[in-house]
């Protein structure tokens, strides 16, 4: 039972690293999974991304109507499938509301007798410049100019330079709350994602072959 919350600012890499996990997985198929909330089904992984990928603007949880439908979403997919992975702009940027989620699913963990550990906060965060860069080639296409900063715009920029801060500020409030997070590599955040699914993986295989040694002996 694991939930995974991919977090960072804006053009970050959050919604290109999901993209890269469907495009790798081989089956997958969009479907409902509760009210006001589509999300993809990697079959062969046992995973449910919330949300869905097809428009080019917005992705995962940004695309929901409203924040309070992802929740329950999370909680109905989990009935599904052990792993869920959600990432979004506006949440990325939220600390309080999922620091009281990440204890609750603490709960339903314990009660299943599953790993302890709420949800896990991956962070992608870039340098300051590499990020804006990204920013401005998401904003203006593939040639970066070596003005960038004023091809941006004051407001683009000043929304962004307070965005930076903030996400830095939650992943403060993360280790100080003492919640499950990790950084992914920002120049390859998606070998990060890989590397916690696989220890998931691993850890379920190595439990059923205790249990096939202990039904032997």
């Amino acid at each position: 039972m694991q939930v995974i919350n991919i977090r960072g600012t804006t053009s970050s890499g959050k919604t290109t690293t999901i993209k890269e996990l469907i495009k790798d997985s081989g089956k997958s198929i969009t479907t409902q999974i509760s009210k006001g909330v589509r999300g993809v089904h990697l079959i062969e992984e046992d995973i449910i991304i919330i949300g869905e990928y097809h428009s080019k603007k917005f992705g995962g949880v940004d695309g929901i109507a409203r924040i309070e439908y992802v929740e329950p979403a999370i909680m109905k997919a989990l009935e599904r499938v052990p792993t869920i992975i959600f990432e979004g702009l506006l949440i990325s940027h939220s600390f309080e509301r999922w620091k009281i989620f990440s204890k609750r699913l603490l709960k339903l963990q314990k009660k299943y007798k599953a790993r302890e550990q709420g949800m896990i906060w991956a962070f992608i965060i870039p340098p300051f410049e590499e990020n804006l860069k990204r920013l401005y080639y998401r904003n203006n296409g593939p040639s970066i100019s070596k003005s960038y900063r004023v091809a941006l715009g004051e407001e683009k920029l000043f929304n962004f330079i307070k965005r930076f801060k903030s996400i830095h500020t939650v992943r403060n409030k993360c280790k100080k709350a003492k919640q499950s997070f990790t950084d992914l590599p920002w120049e390859h955040p998606y070998l990060g994602l890989e590397r916690i699914l696989k220890n998931k993986i691993d850890k379920v295989k190595l439990q059923k072959k205790k249990q096939r040694i202990m039904k032997f002996l």
